[in-house]
């Protein structure tokens, strides 16, 4: 189990490289900003307990206090996304048992959808507090057509905008994580995911084989996959083994239960529906060397 722990934080190192981290904008008090973070220890597990005083934010003018820091309250809203594109087909049915597994892990208050693309995106399951409807919506998926992955994820996530009753939301993308034929560019895939009430992206990547072939693998696809979830900050897991995909499931379904609520003032509280760059970061007092903060890097003003 040793020997699974340090590979797994191997792991877990690389996919919070990223910098950016789990979160959605809540401007409905601006210029008061409401977020979501999370701290993870050096084994990648959430930090159980985060002083408000330990946190600071700095929106390019100096770094201040935040307001408040909380535990999140409540349930969430969760879509699983199915990468069911041609490339995807050899792969296609373990991506689906591992789906199965997430879901029926998660807490029963928590609403989910169902979806997945092959050439467009298909909501099999809109979002519901029925498990098991989630879990039939599986069953009928097939693969077909070019992967486009950060067009069906924007499109998704406007579904969740509109949709979703609770504010805390996320989706988990099963994929490779290539994506080479997205109309969405990088800017606008970006302005997108920092919209207020936009989910986090995790990613599960579904390697060609086990073992040599899923490191290789890993080498070949960090950068796209990283690429995929760095606007909400979300986490990339990368398998080496079965097992492992496993425990990452079964690690990504405790991720997402472990938020808590940072609320801070804006520093310019103008309406102007401008990208504000921001970084939230430990005071020096608190900061740890083996602890990390995953908190957002930007958000869009409102604009009335």
């Amino acid at each position: 189990m040793r020997a699974f722990r340090i590979l797994f934080r191997t792991s877990l190192l690389l996919m919070l490289s990223a910098g950016a981290a789990t979160a959605q904008a809540d401007l409905s008090a601006w210029p008061q900003v409401r977020m979501e973070l999370m701290a993870i220890d050096a084994e990648g597990n959430p930090l159980p307990a985060l002083p408000a005083d330990a946190v600071f934010v700095n929106e390019g003018r100096r770094p201040h206090a935040i307001a408040s820091l909380a535990p999140a309250p409540g349930p969430q809203s969760i879509c699983i996304l199915i990468d069911a594109s041609d490339v995807m087909s050899d792969r296609l049915d373990p991506m689906l048992a591992k789906a199965r597994r997430l879901l029926q892990r998660l807490p029963a208050t928590d609403e989910v959808c169902l979806a997945h693309y092959s050439g467009a995106l298909t909501i099999d399951q809109k979002l519901t507090a029925d498990r098991s409807a989630a879990v039939n919506a599986l069953a009928p998926i097939t693969a077909s057509g070019r992967a486009r992955l950060r067009d069906a994820i924007l499109q998704l996530s406007g579904y969740m905008r509109q949709s979703a009753q609770y504010r805390s939301r996320a989706i988990v993308l099963f994929s490779d994580g290539v994506d080479q034929h997205s109309a969405a560019g990088k800017d606008q895939w970006r302005l997108g995911m920092e919209a207020e009430g936009a989910p986090v992206v995790h990613l599960l990547c579904m390697p060609l084989g086990f073992g040599h072939a899923a490191w290789k693998q890993e080498d070949a696809t960090k950068g796209s996959a990283l690429h995929l979830v760095a606007p909400g900050g979300g986490l990339v897991y990368f398998p080496h083994t079965i097992t492992e995909f496993d425990a990452m499931v079964d690690h990504l379904s405790d991720y997402l239960q472990a938020r808590y609520v940072l609320t801070f003032t804006a520093d310019n509280p103008a309406r102007d529906g401008s990208e504000r760059r921001i970084n939230i970061f430990y005071g020096p007092a608190h900061r740890e060397a083996d602890v990390m903060l995953r908190a957002p890097t930007g958000y869009i003003a409102p604009a009335h």
